[in-house]
C-alpha cells in the first residue's frame, strides 16, 4: 500500500535542516535560517529538531504558498494537519491529534483568536499579510492556557523588516491575483519604513470572488468579499526598551448558508443569509531586552479583539422571516507579562510569567430579541505559569530538559443574572480557593486547572536525537456549550414539522488530557553527494482525555410518533484515548529541496469503544522543489496522499482514499518583480478530505504579480 511505503519511508529517515558538530555548533550555519526556528514551543527560539516535540515553521511567504487565498490554504503540506469544514472561505476550521477547533488554540502575533461558533471558523486574517505560521503538536496549556488540547497555531503577520533589504529605509508593494476555481479576484498594496528609532507598516488586501466548482461536479454557493488592513508602528524608547502598536482588520461580506460548512443539497443549504463578519485585534506590547542582564528579559501586552458576526435571512425560513437579522459578538480583554531568565548564556533559560483575560459574549435576534444558541455571557480566565529550560552535555551526550506547570482559573456567567462572580474587574492573578461563589451555581461556573510539563532530549550523537515528554491539558467549556437556549435547527413540515431545541447543561466539565510521546530524530550531512544533509524526526503518541466535551444531537424524526425535533446539548464524555504517530524528514542537495510530513491518528470513547469524529486516516504530504538560479525561477510539486476514512462513529462520516498533486512555480526576472503560477488539484481528482462536509475543489488554476520597490 502506498500509504504504508511512505510510513515506513519517514520512520527510517524535521522539517528544519540543522546539523550539529561534535562541539554543538552548526555544521553548516547556511542551513541555520531564523525563519526555521520555533519561538512558541518553548517561549524561547530553538532548533525545534533538538526539542522533545514535534513542530513545524511554515514560510507564508514562499513560492509554494504564495496562491494562498484562505489560511487553511497553507496547511496543505502538512500531514499532521487537517482542514474541516467545506471549500467556503468560512467555516474553515483545523483539526490536529483528535481535537478540532476548540481543542486547536490559534494565536496570530500572539494574541489568542478564538469565536464562539461551531460553524464560522476562526481564521479572521488575509494569509497575504502572514510571514509565517507555526504548529505545534500536542498537549499545549502549560504555556498558553484553556485549549491548547491537540496542539498550537501561532499565526506573525509581516513587518517592515520582512520586506526591506538591508540598508533599505523606505518601500512599497503592490501585488494583484487571481484563481479560476471561484473566479476570485485580489489586491495587496503596502508601504513600510524604517529609522534607527522607529519602523512602520500599512497593508491593505481586498478579494472577491464567487461560486466555488467542486471536484465532484456541483457548485457551492460562495458569493463573498474580504476586505483586510494591517498597521504596525515600533518605537526604541531608549536603550533596550521597544513598543510595538498593532491593528489588525477583518471584513468578509458573503452570501451562503448560516452553517458554511454544509455542502449543496444537505439540509438548509439552499437557507442563505446575508452574513457579515467583523473582526478587529489592536495589540500594544512593551520588551525589555538588556544582554548584560540575563536576569531581566520583559516581554508585556496588552489586547482586544473583537469579533463581530451579522446575518440577514435573505428568504423565510424556519429559523425566522426574511429580514430577520441575528448578530453574534465576542470580545476578548487581555494582559500578559512575562519574564525571561538567561543563565550560562542560554544553555538554562527560566520562563515565568501572568495571564488573565475575560471574554464576553453577546447575541441577539431581531425577531424576539433573544439569539438562539448564543446567550448572553461573561468569561473570566487568570493564570500563572513557569518553565524551567536546561541543557547540558556528559559522557551519554548532549541532552535538553524542560519541566513546568500552570495554574489556571476560570469563572462564568450569564449576562442579566448578576455580576460575573469575582466583580466587574480582572479575576485574581492567584484566585484563593474557598473564594466566594455565585449564589446560583446553576447559571455560573467556577473552576482550576492545572497543566503539567515535562521533556526531555538526549543526542548520544550528533546525527541522532531521542525524547520524551509527558504533558498535560485542558479546555474551559466555552459560554456556548453550557448556556445555549433555543432553537438549533426546524423544519418546516405541515404536520410534523418542530424545532430541534438547545438545553444548557451548567454541569459540563472541563475537557483534559495527558499526553505521553515518545520519538527520535536522525540529522546526516553527504548522506548521498557531498553537500547534501537529511533530517528526521518521528514520534509515538498517547493521550489520555478525561471529560472529553462532545455535542450530542438527539434528533427526533417527523413522522414517528413522537413531537419533532429532539434536543442538542453538550456532555463529557468521562474518557477518550487518542493514539498515533508523526513524522517529518526534509532532505537537501544544492537547489533541490525534499520535504515528507506522515501522520495517523485514531480516537475512541473508552466506555462504548465508539470512534470519535475527527480520527485521521493514515496521511502524507510530499514536497519537491528546485532552483534555477541563473534565471531566478523556483518550481515544485507537492502531492498529498490518504487512506480511506473508516474508522468513524457514523457511516455517512467514512470518506474514499484519494491522492492530489499541486504544481507551482516562481519567476522573478528582474528583482523588483515577482510572478507566481500554479495549478491545485492537477489531475481533477474527485475527493473529499477525512473531515470536510464537501467536496474538495476541482482543477484550480492560480496567478499571482507582485511588484515591490
Amino acid at each position: 500500500m502506498r500509504i504504508a511505503r511512505l510510513g515506513l519511508l519517514a520512520g527510517s529517515l524535521t522539517i528544519l535542516p540543522v546539523l550539529a558538530d561534535s562541539q554543538g555548533e552548526p555544521a553548516d550555519k547556511a542551513l541555520l535560517s531564523t525563519d526555521k526556528l520555533t519561538v512558541y514551543a518553548t517561549r524561547s527560539a530553538r532548533d525545534s529538531h533538538r526539542l522533545p516535540l514535534m513542530s513545524n515553521v511554515v514560510d507564508a511567504r514562499s513560492a509554494e504558498h504564495a496562491s494562498a487565498s484562505r489560511v487553511a490554504d497553507i496547511f496543505d503540506s502538512l500531514a499532521s494537519v487537517e482542514v474541516a469544514g467545506s471549500a467556503r472561505r468560512n467555516g474553515q476550521t483545523l483539526v490536529m491529534r483528535g481535537y478540532d477547533s476548540d481543542g486547536v488554540l490559534v494565536l496570530l502575533d500572539g494574541v489568542r483568536q478564538r469565536f464562539e461558533s461551531g460553524h464560522d471558523g476562526a481564521f479572521f486574517v488575509d494569509p497575504a499579510l502572514l510571514r509565517r505560521v507555526e504548529v505545534i503538536r500536542g498537549a499545549s496549556s502549560m504555556l498558553y492556557g484553556s485549549g491548547g488540547l491537540g496542539g498550537v497555531v501561532a499565526m506573525e503577520t509581516v513587518g517592515a523588516a520582512d520586506l526591506l533589504a538591508p540598508g533599505e529605509q523606505v518601500g512599497g508593494q503592490l501585488a494583484a491575483g487571481y484563481q479560476s476555481v471561484d473566479n476570485e479576484r485580489s489586491q495587496t498594496a503596502s508601504v513600510f519604513g524604517r529609522t534607527a528609532a522607529m519602523d512602520g507598516l500599512l497593508s491593505v488586501s481586498r478579494r472577491e470572488s464567487g461560486d466555488v466548482d467542486l471536484s465532484d461536479g456541483s457548485t457551492l454557493p460562495a458569493d463573498d468579499e474580504v476586505l483586510s488592513g494591517l498597521f504596525k508602528l515600533g518605537i526604541t524608547l531608549a536603550d533596550f526598551h521597544s513598543l510595538k502598536l498593532s491593528a489588525q482588520h477583518y471584513r468578509g461580506d458573503a452570501e451562503e448558508p448560516n452553517n458554511p460548512q454544509l455542502g449543496v443539497g444537505d439540509d438548509h443549504s439552499e437557507e442563505l443569509v446575508d452574513k457579515r463578519i467583523d473582526s478587529t485585534l489592536w495589540r500594544l506590547g512593551y520588551r525589555y531586552e538588556n544582554p548584560d542582564h540575563e536576569g531581566v528579559n520583559l516581554d508585556a501586552q496588552i489586547y482586544r479583539v473583537d469579533t463581530d458576526l451579522e446575518e440577514t435571512l435573505t428568504v423565510a425560513t424556519g429559523m425566522g422571516a426574511q429580514g430577520d437579522e441575528r448578530r453574534r459578538q465576542l470580545i476578548t480583554d487581555g494582559v500578559k507579562l512575562e519574564n525571561k531568565q538567561l543563565w550560562q548564556s542560554g544553555d538554562s533559560v527560566t520562563v515565568y510569567g501572568i495571564e488573565a483575560y475575560r471574554e464576553e459574549q453577546r447575541g441577539s435576534d431581531s425577531a424576539n430579541g433573544e439569539a438562539n444558541g448564543i446567550p448572553d455571557a461573561k468569561a473570566d480566565f487568570a493564570a500563572v505559569y513557569a518553565q524551567q529550560e536546561w541543557q547540558w552535555r556528559n559522557a551519554a551526550g548532549q541532552w535538553l530538559l524542560l519541566a513546568g506547570a500552570r495554574y489556571d482559573r476560570y469563572r462564568s456567567k450569564r449576562q442579566g443574572e448578576g455580576a460575573v462572580s469575582g466583580g466587574a474587574g480582572w479575576p485574581l492573578p492567584f484566585p484563593l480557593p474557598g473564594s466566594a461563589s455565585d449564589p446560583d451555581p446553576a447559571s455560573s461556573i467556577d473552576a482550576s486547572k492545572w497543566s503539567p510539563r515535562f521533556g526531555v532530549s538526549l543526542a548520544p550523537k550528533d546525527w541522532l536525537l531521542l525524547f520524551a515528554n509527558y504533558t498535560g491539558a485542558f479546555r474551559a467549556p466555552t459560554m456556548t456549550e453550557i448556556y445555549a437556549t433555543g432553537n438549533h435547527f426546524c423544519l418546516n413540515i405541515p404536520g410534523a414539522g418542530g424545532c430541534n431545541r438547545f438545553v444548557p447543561n451548567p454541569d459540563l466539565k472541563p475537557e483534559t488530557n495527558l499526553t505521553a510521546e515518545l520519538g527520535m530524530g536522525l540529522s546526516f550531512q553527504n548522506v548521498w553527494r557531498a553537500g547534501d544533509a537529511l533530517n528526521v524526526k518521528a514520534a509515538y503518541f498517547n493521550v489520555d482525555a478525561d471529560d472529553y466535551i462532545d455535542l450530542e444531537v438527539n434528533f427526533v424524526p417527523p413522522f414517528s410518533g413522537q413531537p419533532c425535533c429532539g434536543t442538542t446539548q453538550s456532555r463529557n464524555i468521562s474518557d477518550a484515548v487518542i493514539r498515533g504517530w508523526d513524522a517529518t524528514a526534509d532532505y537537501r542537495l544544492g537547489p533541490w529541496q525534499l520535504g515528507l510530513s506522515v501522520a495517523y491518528s485514531t480516537g475512541k470513547n473508552s466506555r462504548t469503544d465508539e470512534y470519535l469524529v475527527s480520527n485521521q486516516p493514515r496521511t502524507a504530504a510530499i514536497s519537491l522543489g528546485y532552483e534555477v538560479a541563473a534565471i531566478n525561477t523556483e518550481i515544485g510539486l507537492r502531492s498529498r496522499f490518504a487512506d480511506s476514512t473508516s474508522k468513524v462513529p457514523q457511516d455517512e462520516l467514512r470518506r474514499d482514499s484519494y491522492q492530489v498533486h499541486d504544481v507551482y512555480a516562481r519567476w522573478s526576472p528582474v528583482d523588483s518583480l515577482t510572478v507566481d503560477l500554479g495549478v491545485n488539484n492537477l489531475t481533477d481528482e474527485t475527493y473529499q478530505r477525512p473531515v470536510a462536509l464537501t467536496a474538495a475543489p476541482e482543477r484550480n488554476l492560480t496567478a499571482r504579480v507582485s511588484y515591490q520597490w
